[in-house]
């Protein structure tokens, strides 16, 4: 990670910047700091509970990534 990066991260996580309780705006606050320093709109915080949840599922269960990214996959066709 680049110094400016890290320092903004650090900065705001020290001012309490990221003490929220919903996740999407834990997200938005991060990829704001990060588009801020960056300016590089590539560079983001995506906040997905339901890949999180697969991620934390056992590996071959129907609620792990493998059936997460299939059901994506179904949805975008």
């Amino acid at each position: 990670m680049k110094p400016a990066l890290r320092t903004k991260l650090e900065e705001s996580l020290r001012a309490g910047r990221y003490e929220v309780s919903d996740s999407n705006i834990f997200a938005n606050r991060v990829t704001d700091d990060l588009e801020a320093v960056s300016h590089d709109g590539h560079l983001y915080l995506n906040n997905d509970p339901e890949q999180y949840a697969a991620a934390m599922a056992p590996p071959s269960s129907d609620a792990g990534l493998d059936a997460y990214r299939k059901r994506v996959a179904l949805r975008t066709k």
